[in-house]
């Protein structure tokens, strides 16, 4: 997708929108995709898009843990703690640990993130990837989360 209409808007886009993916399979290689976005200046497209798509592989090459899910849920609630009542920021973590514990997948607490990014509104996170990273055609209503790799 990013490499047939290569601008430097595309670029920045495409890393904006995925930050949270990112986030969820590899911290650092996100942070480093980050600063090459940040720091592509007047450098060829090109020659910048080869040395991030080169991290991107690196990125997308291992599977997320449940952990990392974890993570990336609470960096979500961040965006909305002064928003909503304790209660349900109590129900929300409530949600992650029984995530953590294998006892529901993890598509219920993100779908409650993002009941809250529809609710208030979050621009940003809403056009984040980590809520539907691939067609909702694809998602089947089976899907118990179970064998979930690196737990």
């Amino acid at each position: 997708e990013l490499s047939n209409n290569l601008t430097r808007k595309g670029l920045v886009d495409f890393q904006s929108d995925n930050k949270l993916l990112f986030m969820s399979y590899n911290q650092n290689e996100m942070r480093i995709m980050g600063a090459i976005v940040g720091k592509m200046d007047s450098r060829d497209i090109r020659e910048v898009y080869d040395e991030y798509s080169s991290h991107f592989y690196k990125t997308m090459s291992t599977p997320p843990r449940h952990t990392s899910h974890i993570n990336v849920l609470m960096h979500g609630l961040g965006y909305f703690s002064k928003y909503i009542s304790s209660s349900e920021k109590r129900f929300f973590l409530d949600t992650l640990e029984r995530y953590r514990e294998g006892k529901i997948p993890l598509s219920v607490p993100l779908y409650i993130l993002r009941s809250y990014v529809v609710a208030f509104e979050s621009e940003y996170l809403a056009r984040q990837t980590f809520f539907e990273p691939y067609p909702e055609d694809l998602v089947e209503i089976t899907d118990s989360g179970k064998g979930r790799s690196g737990k």
